[in-house]
């Protein structure tokens, strides 16, 4: 997988069925893109991984295939390029306003699996900037748990920014790494070091997301604060960050999980989510899944 980066034109391309006063480009976390090469027969799809604030900047993950947009856009594609683009999707994160003046928590799971992690990796991020970054979070803090499988280790995409995240802010990021067919290289239990240079271990595991996995991400959305190591060096950020008490003990394990990831993943976890019978169990309201293949 591969970040392409595109700039929104301007004077798009002359078009007998658009209208001068067509909407301006928009859309929310988790969505994709319609990707049309003017020279080119077949269309693409691709999980953007910006968010909007980046706009008229959008990123996108392009897997390396046989597909024909695929190769155009590894082996042809030049800079200054030209292509059409169409948002699409209903797999998206909204954020939520506090709906009281009391502090609240809002706990968030996401799945993924392979290159699923493409439009959660945009929530995230989405997350990061509007609420962990906003002087509008004074009275709504966000935990996010991230279960993210792959079959090695060079296989887990974005990991420099999401090892940065849970660095920044360990009380609102956590991330649980899987492996299903680690090679000799797969040996490190750290992945390096963080944003503030502090060396943190990353959460690594082999074989795929099982029921204790899960259970170890839901105790970590539903803990006390208080037993979560803080190493921030900046006080407007743990100010952010910092709960300042337990969550709000509600029934369920998640205020929302987004799943995304092939065939039988999605199904499987609304299973082991939604038929729990102790104090984790999710809503089926709440869980929303994407599949790629």
């Amino acid at each position: 997988v591969t970040g392409l980066t595109l700039r929104l034109d301007e004077h798009p391309f002359d078009d007998s069925n658009s209208t001068s006063n067509s909407s301006p480009f928009q859309f929310w976390p988790g969505q994709w893109v319609d990707f049309y090469v003017p020279s080119l027969d077949k269309i693409g799809g691709y999980s953007l991984t910006s968010i909007p604030r980046d706009l008229p900047t959008i990123d996108l993950a392009v897997k390396v295939s046989r597909h024909q947009v695929a190769q155009h856009v590894y082996e042809t594609s030049c800079v200054g390029d030209r292509v059409r683009i169409r948002v699409g999707g209903n797999f998206v994160y909204h954020r939520e306003e506090a709906s009281t003046s009391e502090k609240q928590v809002k706990r968030i799971l996401l799945i993924a699996g392979g290159v699923g992690i493409n439009p959660l990796f945009g929530m995230m991020r989405q997350i990061h900037s509007d609420v962990l970054l906003s002087a509008k979070a004074e009275n709504v803090s966000y935990r996010v748990a991230l279960l993210y499988s792959a079959s090695c280790e060079e296989e887990l995409l974005f990991m420099p920014e999401l090892r940065d995240l849970s660095n920044e802010f360990p009380h609102n990021f956590q991330n649980f790494f899987t492996i299903t067919r680690p090679t000799r290289d797969d040996t490190s239990t750290c992945l390096g070091e963080g944003s503030n240079s502090k060396k943190r271990t990353v959460d690594m595991h082999r074989g795929r997301i099982t029921p204790d996995l899960l259970q170890k991400s839901m105790e970590w959305l539903n803990r006390d604060n208080t037993a979560l190591n803080s190493h921030h060096d900046v006080d407007v950020k743990q100010a952010i960050a910092q709960d300042d008490g337990d969550p709000v003990r509600d029934g369920k394990g998640a205020d929302a999980v987004y799943i995304c990831g092939p065939p039988g993943m999605a199904e499987n976890y609304l299973s082991q989510l939604c038929s729990r019978d102790d104090c984790f169990k999710v809503d089926n309201a709440d869980v929303h899944f994407e599949q790629w293949w």
